[in-house]
């Protein structure tokens, strides 16, 4: 393995406390813990596959992006592919909680709101590749990821704002945390109420490396607290959806 490109893997990792190194950690117990639970359950497969789309994210993309950038030297080339790569696995983010919220949520109207914005959700993502397939610059591509991601996290956090509301609605017996749908979509709210606003202008805080970092960092520890919870749900060996 090329030291250069080794030596800037690492530099990347350091940039944001290595909280990458501890974001992989924790997509690689979750997945571990999902598939175990898929083996005994036979349900929960739309997570393996999150988790394991987060984890090519974070690794083989990654890197890929950085041979691109060190060896190749062909930047345009590696933010495309990464920016590309990320929006990509956004959408499937949306697609396996969007799934998962529609199995738990109880109310018909409810429901019929995930399908909306389901179908809402279509024009940016279609509206992304238009602009990758036409040449669009890396630069508006990077903005367009990021605003992917921001529309992703927003539409997610509206079905789990309905969870509360139905949890207050009906009686439940037991701590709630042993319930494995309050653990996963606790942590998935928090992440997505600190992550959608600093996607929504991370790209304009790029020359300013400190509050980049800074915003990414706190990204990834919320990031790392999503997957711990869903292999907490795991473990508690219940149905996802209780």
């Amino acid at each position: 393995m090329n030291e250069e490109l080794i030596r800037a893997i690492l530099d990347y990792y350091g940039q944001v406390y290595y909280t990458d190194v501890l974001a992989i950690i924790c997509q690689f117990i979750a997945l571990i813990s999902g598939i175990k639970y898929y083996k005994q359950k036979k349900e929960g497969l739309y997570f393996i596959i999150y988790i394991f789309s987060w984890l090519m994210s974070f690794t083989v993309a990654e890197w890929i992006t950085k041979y691109f950038q060190i060896i190749k030297t062909q930047n345009n080339t590696a933010l495309l592919f990464e920016e590309t790569f990320i929006a990509t696995v956004s959408m499937i983010e949306f697609c396996c909680f969007s799934f998962y919220l529609y199995r738990v949520l109880k109310f018909q109207k409810h429901k019929m709101l995930i399908k909306i914005l389901a179908g809402f959700f279509v024009f940016p993502a279609a509206f992304f590749f238009r602009k990758v397939l036409t040449g669009s610059s890396p630069a508006e591509v990077t903005h367009l990821s990021f605003v992917i991601s921001s529309v992703v996290l927003f539409l997610i956090a509206i079905p789990c704002l309905l969870y509360y509301y139905e949890l207050l609605m009906k009686t439940f017996s037991g701590p709630l945390f042993k319930k494995p749908s309050f653990i996963i979509i606790t942590a998935l709210l928090l992440y997505c109420l600190l992550v959608v606003p600093f996607f929504l202008v991370a790209d304009k805080f790029q020359k300013n490396k400190l509050v980049n970092d800074i915003g990414f960092t706190i990204h990834l520890t919320s990031f790392c607290l999503l997957f711990l919870a869903m292999t907490w749900a795991f473990r508690l060996n219940k149905s996802l959806t209780e």
